[in-house]
């Protein structure tokens, strides 16, 4: 049921979840950036892949075709595109039926969180970032 919309996808992928998402051949869907430096985009998995512990931020590829950035968030959830949230929005996820994609957001120093979310602010793979 997750799906990409986005117009020029040319490849189908089927992931744990059930859904499938079209990604881009060598282009980037979505990159996480975690609290260690490393990062993890739809070039080297789908969602359910990716690490699910210290996330700092997330650039996604929207369904109404634009580029988020999403930060501040405690929970970083897949379904259909990538949503932060907080407690209840989790909570309110996890009664949903079906599998679940859920990262897990984490602290860090300031001074760590604000060179990542730039790194991911300057990061070239979207054009028009709006931090959310």
């Amino acid at each position: 049921m997750a799906q990409y919309l986005r117009p020029e996808a040319d490849i189908t992928t089927t992931g744990i979840a059930g859904g499938t998402y079209a990604a881009m051949e060598n282009k980037i869907d979505w990159k996480i950036y975690y609290a260690d430096g490393s990062t993890f985009d739809s070039l080297q998995g789908s969602p359910q892949d990716a690490p699910s512990i210290g996330v700092i931020c997330l650039k996604h590829f929207t369904l109404d075709n634009k580029w988020e950035l999403l930060a501040y968030r405690d929970y970083y959830i897949y379904d259909r595109q990538w949503w932060g949230g907080d407690s209840a929005g989790f909570w309110q996820y996890m009664f949903k039926t079906g599998l679940k994609i859920v990262k897990f957001g984490t602290s860090t120093t300031d001074f760590e969180f604000e060179r990542i979310l730039a790194t991911a602010r300057e990061d070239n793979i979207g054009e028009g970032s709006i931090i959310t």
